[in-house]
C-alpha cells in the first residue's frame, strides 16, 4: 500500500509522555516509517494547521481523562486524518474503532502489533487524501453546474416573458359574442401558440399552432409562425385597400414559409386558422393536421368540424380545404391542441399508471363547457386539471380557446396575462 510522505505525529499532554521505551519499540517495529513529530495536545487546538499534511496522528495519554482531547479529536477529524489512541485502562482490543477514523492502541500493546495498526492508517492518508481531491473536484464541477443552472433558468424565465409578448394583449370585445383562454405551457416555454385577431370592424381571426416538438426550439417556432401568419393585404388595388386572405390561403402562405426554412426537425407544426364574421356569425376555417375544431350545442352534443390539410413544412405545395359554418345562438366554438389528449384518465383509471397514454376524456371534459355562463366553466375545466395526478409535471402543453355566442354572463375581455396558465 502507498504510505503518505506527511510525518506521523505524536501527541500528547506532556513531553515525557512521548519518550517511553514503548513508543520507540513501535516506531523501531516499522523500519521505513516517516519522520516523528512530537507536539503538546495544547499546541494543536490552538493551532490546528500543526496537523496539515500529517500521514497519521498518534495520540498519546498518561491519564484517560485530559482537558481539550475532544477539541483535538475534532480537529483531526475534519481533516480526516487517520489517527491512533493509547491511554492506559483501556479495555478495548487493539485496532478497534473508538470513534470515526480513530482506532486504538492500548498500552503495553507488542510493538509490532502497534507498527502494523501504524503502518495500515499511514497507508490509509493517501487514499483519502485522493477521494479528498475527487471530492474538492466535485464540489467545484457541483458549483460551476449550479452557476450554469441558475443562467439556463433565467434565461428560459427571460423566454417565457419573450413568448408571452406575443399573445394577444387583450381578447376582443364584441357585441353578441364572448372569448375565453386557457393557456398552460408543460415548461417554462410553450409549443403552442393563439391569436384572436381584429381584421376589421366585422371580422376576428382566429388562430391556434402547435410546433412539433417541446422546448426552447418548440417556442421558438411557434414566435416565427405567428409572425409569418399573413391574415390581411393591403394596398389601393383592393375596393377597401385592403384584403382579408382566406384561411385556407393563409396557411398555404404560411406552409411554404415553413418549407422554406428547412430548419432540421423544427419547421413542423399544425394548426387551425378561421375568419369569423361577427355579423353574420359566418365561420370560414382550414386546418393544418390540427385536431378538430368542437362545436357545443346548447343541450350538451357536439359537432366536430372538418376540414382536409396536412402538417404545415411537409409537402410543399399543399392545399389547404376550406369550409364554413354558421355559429347559432348558445353555441361555444372550441380550439384546443393535443394535449388535452393526455391531460385526463380514462374512464377513471389513475393516470399515475398510465401516465401519458392518450384517452378522449378530454371530449366529456369539453363538453361540460357549454354549460353556464363562460368564465366560470373555463374556470372548472382549469380546477378539472389541477385535480390531475401529475398535473404539476404536466406531459404536454395545452390550450383552449372558446368562442361563446349569446353567453348569458360576458364580463369585459380579460388581459392576456389573465390567460396565461389560467383560464381567461
Amino acid at each position: 500500500m502507498p504510505i503518505a510522505h506527511g510525518p506521523i505525529l505524536l501527541v500528547g499532554c506532556t513531553p515525557a509522555v512521548l519518550e517511553t521505551p514503548e513508543i520507540a519499540a513501535t516506531l523501531s517495529a516499522w523500519p521505513d516509517h516517516p519522520p516523528a513529530v512530537r507536539m503538546a495536545l495544547a499546541d494543536v487546538t490552538a493551532d490546528p494547521a500543526l496537523l496539515d499534511g500529517a500521514a497519521l496522528v498518534w495520540v498519546i495519554l498518561d491519564q484517560r481523562t485530559v482537558p481539550g482531547l475532544y477539541d483535538a479529536v475534532v480537529l483531526i477529524q475534519d481533516r480526516q486524518i487517520p489517527s491512533a489512541l493509547t491511554r492506559p485502562e483501556t479495555a478495548v482490543a487493539p485496532g478497534q474503532e473508538v470513534q470515526e477514523g480513530i482506532v486504538t492502541l492500548p498500552a503495553g500493546a507488542d510493538p509490532v502489533l502497534g507498527a502494523a495498526i501504524l503502518r495500515t492508517l499511514a497507508s490509509q492518508t493517501a487514499i483519502l487524501a485522493e477521494f479528498k481531491t475527487d471530492v474538492d473536484m466535485l464540489r467545484r464541477q457541483q458549483a460551476g453546474l449550479v452557476t450554469q443552472i441558475g443562467r439556463m433558468d433565467e434565461e428560459l424565465r427571460l423566454a417565457a416573458k419573450l413568448q408571452r409578448e406575443f399573445l394577444p394583449p387583450r381578447l376582443p370585445e364584441v357585441p353578441g359574442l364572448a372569448f375565453r383562454v386557457l393557456y398552460r405551457p408543460a415548461t417554462y416555454v410553450s409549443g403552442d401558440i393563439y391569436d384572436l385577431i381584429r381584421l376589421d370592424e366585422d371580422h376576428v381571426g382566429l388562430f391556434i399552432a402547435d410546433a412539433v416538438g417541446h422546448g426552447v426550439p418548440a417556442a421558438l417556432m411557434t414566435v416565427y409562425i405567428k409572425q409569418s401568419l399573413q391574415t390581411k393585404e393591403i394596398g389601393p388595388m383592393f375596393p377597401r385597400n385592403y384584403r382579408i386572405v382566406p384561411p385556407g390561403e393563409a396557411l398555404a402562405r404560411l406552409n411554404a414559409q415553413l418549407v422554406a426554412l428547412q430548419v432540421e426537425g423544427v419547421h413542423t407544426a399544425t394548426a387551425f386558422y378561421g375568419v369569423l364574421n361577427c355579423r353574420t356569425l359566418d365561420l370560414r376555417y382550414a386546418r393544418a393536421g390540427h385536431p378538430l375544431p368542437l362545436l357545443l350545442q346548447p343541450d350538451g352534443s357536439n359537432r366536430l368540424l372538418e376540414s382536409e390539410g396536412a402538417l404545415l413544412g411537409v409537402f410543399p405545395e399543399e392545399t389547404f380545404e376550406e369550409a364554413s359554418t354558421v355559429l347559432n345562438s348558445g353555441e361555444r366554438l372550441l380550439l384546443y391542441s393535443d394535449g388535452f389528449e393526455t391531460a385526463f384518465a380514462s374512464d377513471g383509471t389513475d393516470r399515475r399508471k398510465k401516465k401519458g397514454l392518450a384517452s378522449n376524456q378530454y371530449f366529456q371534459e369539453f363538453t361540460d363547457l357549454a354549460c353556464g355562463p363562460l368564465g366560470p366553466a373555463m374556470d372548472r375545466l382549469a380546477a378539472k386539471l389541477d385535480r390531475q395526478a401529475g398535473s404539476l409535471n404536466q406531459v404536454d402543453d395545452m390550450t383552449v380557446v372558446c368562442v361563446a355566442v349569446d353567453d348569458a354572463a360576458q364580463s369585459p375581455a380579460p388581459n392576456a396575462a389573465d390567460a396565461v396558465g389560467v383560464a381567461g
